[in-house]
């Protein structure tokens, strides 16, 4: 449980950090690399989103238990 939370917070703090980037003018990648788009969305931003969405349902379903 300890290590799920643990891994939450990193994506917590990578969702966070995605969300405010036009805030800071921060891009998703490194300066020159292309980076594949989803639906205009970058792809490692769907990624980390998607696996906190997965990493909260299943900790909140751990917490009903």
């Amino acid at each position: 449980m300890l290590a799920g939370v643990l891994s939450l917070c990193i994506h917590f703090g990578f969702v966070i950090g995605a969300l405010l980037m036009p805030l800071y003018g921060g891009q998703p990648v490194g300066e020159g690399i292309i980076e594949p788009e989803v639906l205009k969305v970058p792809l490692n931003v769907l990624f980390f989103g998607f696996m906190f969405f997965i990493q909260s349902t299943v900790i909140v379903f751990l917490l009903k238990k």
